[in-house]
C-alpha cells in the first residue's frame, strides 16, 4: 500500500512540474501586422492588425535627424507594438454601452473613428513617426 501512495504522490508531483511544456503562448502576443499607412501634413495614420480586429494608430512626425539609428516600419510586416488608447470616448448607460461614433481633429484633418476600429484610436509607445523605437519608456504619469 506505502508503494502505490507512494508510486502515486510520484506521479501527481511529476505531472505538475512539466505544467510549462502543455501551457499554449500565442505567438502572436503583442504582435502587429501593419496593413496600410496614411500619410498627412504633420502625423501618420498607421492601420495594424491583430486577431481579425483592426487598430488606427495615430503617430506624429519628427525631426529628420532623428531616424537615423532605428527601423522604419514596412507594410505587411510584423511588429510589436505597446499601444495605449489616445482619447476614451466610451459612455456607459446601464448594461447597453454606448460608443460614440465621432470624427476627431487631429493637426486640422478629421479622422473618422469606426467600428471596424473599435470606435477608438490609438498611440503606440515605442513608435515614433513611422520608425520603432526599442526599449522605449512609457511616459510618466
Amino acid at each position: 500500500m506505502k508503494k502505490i501512495l507512494f508510486l502515486l504522490f510520484v506521479i501527481l508531483i511529476s505531472g505538475g512540474c512539466n505544467k510549462k511544456l502543455f501551457i499554449k503562448q500565442s505567438y502572436n502576443s503583442g504582435q502587429y501586422r501593419i496593413k496600410r499607412v496614411e500619410k498627412y501634413n504633420g502625423f501618420f495614420i498607421i492601420y495594424a492588425s491583430r486577431n481579425d480586429s483592426v487598430f488606427k494608430i495615430i503617430s506624429y512626425k519628427e525631426e529628420p535627424g532623428f531616424y537615423n539609428n532605428f527601423e522604419k516600419i514596412q507594410r505587411r510586416r510584423m511588429y510589436k507594438l505597446e499601444l495605449e488608447n489616445y482619447y476614451k470616448r466610451e459612455i456607459e448607460m446601464g448594461y447597453y454601452g454606448l460608443h460614440l461614433s465621432v470624427t476627431l481633429n487631429i493637426l486640422g484633418v478629421k479622422v473618422p473613428v469606426s467600428k471596424k476600429s473599435h470606435y477608438q484610436l490609438y498611440r503606440a509607445l515605442n513608435l515614433k513617426g513611422l520608425y520603432l523605437i526599442p526599449d522605449a519608456a512609457p511616459p510618466s504619469p
